[in-house]
């Protein structure tokens, strides 16, 4: 993609999320041409015996391995399914409240063509 004259952007670690966002604000500067932010990452990553093996992907890990998983990230291993508390703060802050003040800016504006 460079010699078609695009911004290509190369992040190691795909679990490096401080690396991926900067790699998008990078993007986001240059407003004159395309970019491709290549990331790269590992298969099953985080999976104690499939991780970086073509086992972890087109079959699920299975039950043990899903308890050894989770172990290792110290999430809860005794549901099947868990969603931490940190996540749903991150969502409302970084979706669901920009969603919220968008939709607003919308309703006014489109108030305002009303009148």
């Amino acid at each position: 993609y460079k010699a078609y004259g695009w911004q290509v952007i190369r992040v190691e670690d795909g679990n490096d999320i401080e690396a991926i966002a900067k790699a998008i604000e990078e993007a986001k500067a240059d407003e004159k041409r395309p970019t491709l932010i290549e990331v790269r990452t590992t298969i099953g990553f985080g999976s104690p015996n499939k991780s970086g093996k073509s086992a972890s992907h087109g079959s699920p890990l299975g039950v043990e391995e899903t308890k050894l998983t989770k172990e290792a990230y110290a999430w809860t291993a005794e549901q099947d399914f868990h969603v931490a508390e940190e996540v749903y703060d991150n969502f409302r802050k970084t979706v669901q409240d920009v969603g919220e003040t968008a939709q607003a800016e919308w309703n006014t504006m489109l108030g305002e063509y009303a009148q």
